[in-house]
């Protein structure tokens, strides 16, 4: 046997940094680097400028990582204070 095959591995957390904080890592350059070590896909965390934690900060986060992802990403989609209240009212009530 020439070579040994593997399949590809996930990254289930990872801080690829758009938007906001593109000179520390981009979709682009994080991907790659992903590919180069085996990885074949990533989820990348919500803790972006601004942070992933509206549906629309997800919607345009799911289209630059369309546009430059060279890798299978998934997003976390991230909870603040300021949470859309759709998401607010699906989430369970915490315990007292």
């Amino acid at each position: 046997m020439d070579a040994i095959r593997l399949p590809g591995l996930v990254d289930v957390h990872v801080h690829l940094r758009e938007p906001g904080y593109e000179h520390k890592e981009t979709l682009a350059s994080g991907t790659r680097a992903a590919l180069a070590g085996g990885i074949t896909t990533v989820l990348d965390m919500p803790n972006t400028s601004p942070p992933t934690a509206t549906l629309d900060r997800l919607a345009a986060k799911a289209r630059l990582a369309a546009a430059a992802a060279v890798c299978d990403v998934g997003l976390f989609l991230g909870a603040t204070r300021d949470t859309d209240p759709l998401i607010t009212a699906a989430a369970p009530t915490p315990a007292a």
